[in-house]
């Protein structure tokens, strides 16, 4: 469902950026369009509802793909596979406040690890984001899927021996009881249906990421183990998110000073240098709160220093650091807004999901 609440979707594929570089690398779309003279009534065989589902990448010809249980393949050629799952808007775009719930898709494309979502390159959502933190992201999706997949197979394990139990005890047993012996053998029943449910989930889990397949838990030690990992993962991806954006806004913003410094050392472009390399020092020294309030202290002072250096600066350089500067206070919001998210994610301390905008229909 899109935004306005009506079939169809489009995904844009996002890959880890080149080695040295930041900002995520586009790989191309995913669309999901509905048949616009669908069956009435509705076709139950059809396990695509309907919708026609279409890779264009960055290059090659368009694909179509296949969504079955949970996951979106191209068949039996294997190049794609992409499990879904769900997650915060604001997860990608750094705002804590953006509650809204999104589909992602993340896997494997052409031996690539991709996340696919349905925010738009043009959103500027990753322009600070590393490798790290792409992968960081990535491993947080992927043992959370872990997370998924157990909890699927188990309610299967356990939905199996609940419908074998309640059979005997209508059918065999005429509304009595169910026996000691027929509850052996109904959580017999249930475990193999989970064992098979298990087998099919850490197939899927190796398809999507074949070099590091999320981690299935199989039982309720193991699950509260992996619920753990989870956290922490999620933490560690967060801290990254929020460690590119300070790093991308201080360079942004040594870039403007040095500019403006061969025109004018001015009182405010001086603090502004100062203010940078006290976020620089923060930063390297893992304090990620300070080098954020630093970068906005610099953030503050850049726009007093244009006012001192007055006409000496054209109308396009003040352009280019006025534009700077609202990519660096943008970055400072998200790596804020980041460092919040990551801090509730290792305490479980997360803010229920509550959306009160309603689709238009």
């Amino acid at each position: 469902m899109n935004a306005k609440g009506q079939p169809g979707q489009t995904f844009y594929i996002y890959s880890a950026p080149a080695e040295g570089q930041s900002g995520t690398t586009s790989e191309g779309t995913i669309t999901f369009t509905a048949n616009p003279n669908p069956p009435n009534p509705a076709d139950p065989t059809d396990r695509q509802s309907g919708m026609t589902i279409t890779l264009t990448p960055t290059s090659g010809p368009d694909t179509k793909l296949t969504f079955v249980s949970g996951q979106l393949t191209d068949g039996a050629e294997g190049a794609v596979a992409l499990n879904c799952s769900w997650g915060y808007r604001g997860t990608f775009t750094g705002s804590g406040s953006d509650t809204t719930v999104i589909p992602i898709l993340a896997g494997t494309l052409l031996n690539k690890k991709v996340m696919a979502i349905p925010i738009a390159p043009e959103s500027g959502f990753s322009k600070f984001w590393s490798s790290l933190s792409f992968s960081k992201l990535f491993g947080y999706f992927m043992q959370a899927m872990g997370l998924w997949m157990a909890l699927d197979f188990l309610k299967q394990k356990l939905t199996a021996k609940d419908d074998k139990l309640a059979d005997d005890k209508g059918n065999e047993n005429k509304g009595d009881d169910t026996t000691s012996d027929q509850v052996d053998k109904a959580k017999e029943s249930g475990d193999a249906v989970g064992e098979k449910a298990l087998a099919e989930s850490k197939a899927k889990a190796d398809q999507v990421s074949p070099d590091d397949p999320p981690n299935v838990p199989e039982d309720d030690a193991a699950f509260d183990s992996a619920v753990n990992d989870v956290r922490a993962d999620g933490t560690a991806a967060l801290d990254q998110v929020a460690t590119d954006n300070v790093s991308g806004g201080i360079d942004s913003a040594s870039t403007q000073i040095q500019e403006l410094a061969e025109i004018e050392m001015t009182p405010s472009l001086n603090t502004a240098a100062t203010d940078l390399e006290g976020a620089s020092q923060a930063l390297q020294d893992g304090d990620l709160s300070a080098a954020t309030s630093g970068l906005g202290d610099v953030n503050e002072a850049l726009p007093k220093a244009l006012d001192e250096l007055g006409e000496q600066v054209d109308a396009s350089m003040k352009a280019q650091v006025d534009e700077a500067i609202e990519a660096q206070s943008e970055a400072a919001e998200v790596a804020e807004e980041t460092s919040k998210n990551s801090d509730a994610t290792e305490t479980g301390d997360e803010e229920p999901f509550d959306d009160p905008v309603i689709p238009e229909m």
